[in-house]
């Protein structure tokens, strides 16, 4: 099943769609594409773009940021603890350890312990896990590939706009690249060539992306007319009757006396429905059926009077029982999006599908079956790591073993 889901990778929020690991065998990305200093127009930081991952048998899980304090969730790794820092596989020949690798996650974890019961936490965390695994291998992945691929020519252009990228952090700072480096360790906890070094990777995965994704997409007129006759219940829903009514007791003759002198007065229907005066304040809103009747209420005489109604007229006083009651038909509301109106974004939509499509065939052929039992493997070991750090982490637990 493709499904989408929000990660966060150092510089903006992507998504990924593609499970892989760390046995995935790099391939050429192919063709004749070159890229050259002209291809990259700014020298500025560049934000990362969207990527797409699959999640194997796994729905979407929102994500809610929780400012957190990381001092305060960070286990102690103490052999009295038995906390002991692992190293749970590698990422592409780099390799994970539990402590470090946890660590950004850390606070969201510690809030959603505090809210949830251990079953839906570990779902949740697990999905958590995985998304940023796959982020983390994917665009892996992808910068290695493009890497590979470039001549000469094309290695020569990127060096310079990195050069450009580099000089430009440095004017920022006042031509000092002492002060360059203070503002980037202050900003990000990072060195000018780390800065540098990732923005090479965001313009790579870029130009792979563009490339080997976003080149074959096309999004033809007839699909955008298609998907609108699809969703007609989204663009074109049935019209809906927005009605408003008072009721008062018959007993109650100054409140009736009121709402009769309001209405011949000309004090707004809506008005007198929202005072004191009347007993039921809330609109009912009813949608009008394609085929049968409209039915505003069991009571004959009320119902054929609602029905009567034009949009902005009222209709009364009834008196059935003990209650006195009058009727008003507000609007009739249609919510109607023209084809006009709804091409732009169910061309976004029609061109997020192709690019999940265009995506997970990429991985498909990157991705070997060991590869991905290997990820499921380090999902499950961070996923226990996970709990019994940040959901027990107060556990009884044996003396850890080792020297």
């Amino acid at each position: 099943m493709i499904v989408g889901s929000r990660s966060a990778i150092a510089i903006a929020s992507t998504t990924l769609l593609g499970a892989c690991s760390s046995s995935v065998p790099l391939i050429g990305a192919g063709g004749t594409t070159e890229i050259n200093a002209q291809d990259f127009v700014s020298s500025q930081p560049t934000v990362r773009p969207p990527i797409v991952r699959e999640h194997l048998a796994q729905e979407e899980a929102g994500e809610s940021v929780v400012a957190v304090s990381q001092a305060a969730v960070q286990p102690e790794l103490t052999s009295g603890s038995g906390l002991i820092d692992a190293k749970v596989g590698d990422l592409n020949g780099r390799p994970i350890f539990a402590a470090e690798w946890l660590a950004p996650l850390s606070g969201r974890l510690v809030a959603n312990a505090a809210q949830m019961e251990e079953g839906e936490w570990i779902a949740t965390t697990s999905e958590l896990i995985a998304t940023r695994l796959n982020t983390e291998l994917i665009e892996e992945l992808m910068f290695t590939e493009a890497r590979r691929s470039l001549n000469e020519n094309q290695q020569a252009g990127l060096r310079f706009v990195l050069a450009e990228i580099q000089q430009t952090q440095i004017r920022r700072a006042g031509g000092s690249r002492t002060a360059a480096e203070r503002a980037l360790a202050e900003a990000n906890n990072q060195t000018l060539d780390e800065f540098v070094r990732d923005q090479e990777r965001i313009l790579l995965v870029q130009e792979q992306l563009r490339t080997q994704i976003d080149d074959k997409i096309q999004v033809p007129w007839r699909e955008i007319q298609l998907a609108y006759q699809r969703n007609a219940d989204v663009y074109d829903p049935p019209p809906v009757m927005v009605f408003r009514q008072i009721r008062v007791r018959t007993d109650r003759e100054e409140r009736i006396a009121e709402v009769r002198n309001g209405l011949a007065s000309g004090v707004p229907f809506g008005d007198l429905a929202d005072s004191d005066v009347n007993e039921t304040k809330d609109a009912r809103e009813i949608e009008i059926p394609a085929e049968g009747e409209v039915v505003f209420s069991r009571n004959e005489q009320i119902n054929a009077l609602a029905l009567s109604l034009a949009p902005g007229e009222w209709g009364g006083p009834i008196e059935v029982d003990t209650r006195t009651y009058w009727v008003q038909l507000a609007e009739v509301r249609r919510d109607y999006t023209s084809l006009y109106d709804a091409q732009l974004e169910l061309e976004e939509q029609l061109r997020a599908e192709q690019r999940k499509e265009e995506l997970s065939r990429y991985v498909a052929r990157r991705v070997s079956r060991a590869g991905l039992e290997e990820f499921d493997r380090m999902v499950v070991e961070l996923t226990a790591i996970a709990a019994e750090w940040y959901y027990h982490p107060n556990a009884p637990r044996e003396p850890a073993e080792g020297p």
